[in-house]
């Protein structure tokens, strides 16, 4: 009804596995999921997989903003058809442009 399955991680693996379908978040999974840089997986004592530079959050917070603004925004989405335009695959400012008047 909603879309929404459920996936259990493998058994005998880390606490930090995760099930087969990758990123929660589809979306995301292209884009912003692939830039900031640090660690993969935190083990229990706070230590990463990757050695690298940690962000601070709001650090992180200012990316995803300029992200936002920049990226998602401005790309075309499938679920994005405007009733006017009805052949139009639409970004959500293009969206949003077209239904305020």
């Amino acid at each position: 009804m909603l879309g929404i399955t459920i996936e259990y991680a493998r058994k005998d693996t880390r606490p930090t596995s995760r099930s087969r379908s990758g990123s929660s978040a589809p979306w995301a999974a292209g884009s912003v999921s692939t830039w900031p840089a640090g660690p993969v997986t935190v083990s229990p004592t706070g230590a990463g997989d990757r050695q690298g530079p940690l962000y601070p959050i709001n650090t992180l917070q200012d990316l995803a903003e300029q992200w936002v603004a920049l990226d998602y925004q401005q790309t075309p989405h499938k679920g994005l058809r405007s009733p006017f335009t009805p052949g139009l695959i639409l970004s959500p400012n293009e969206m949003y442009a077209q239904l305020m008047p």
